[in-house]
């Protein structure tokens, strides 16, 4: 299996993996990892956040909307917010994120073709 093979499953199978590789200088803390880990291995599909304000609570989750539509594209995501601004930079937030990963693995698909040249 190759780097990029490896690289890839860690991402799809582990959402904290997503969220790092993704967002690779955003700092997340054991709140942000205990709520990928809920999101992730909970029994629940329904889920109440609540942390005080500027708690990263809508980024997790537009993290999360992104890794679901990673490992099931095929599948409707329905993305509610309060307001439309916020629904919009949450959806533009989910855009960049999904181009950041598509980046993330050329590069390193290139850093492989340049290994293999050598």
């Amino acid at each position: 299996m190759s780097k990029l093979d490896e690289i890839r499953l860690a991402a799809e199978s582990d959402l904290k993996v997503f969220a790092r590789l993704v967002n690779p200088k955003r700092v997340y803390g054991s709140i942000h990892d205990e709520l990928f880990d809920f999101w992730q291995y909970g029994e629940n599909d329904n889920t109440l956040v609540l942390l005080p304000r500027d708690h990263q609570k809508s980024h997790c989750l537009a993290v999360k909307t992104a890794w679901e539509i990673v490992k099931a594209p095929w599948e409707t995501q329905l993305y509610v917010s309060a307001t439309a601004d916020l629904a919009e930079k949450q959806l533009y937030a989910m855009m960049l994120y999904l181009q950041h990963l598509v980046e993330e693995l050329v590069l390193l698909l290139n850093v492989k073709i340049l290994d293999l040249k050598e």
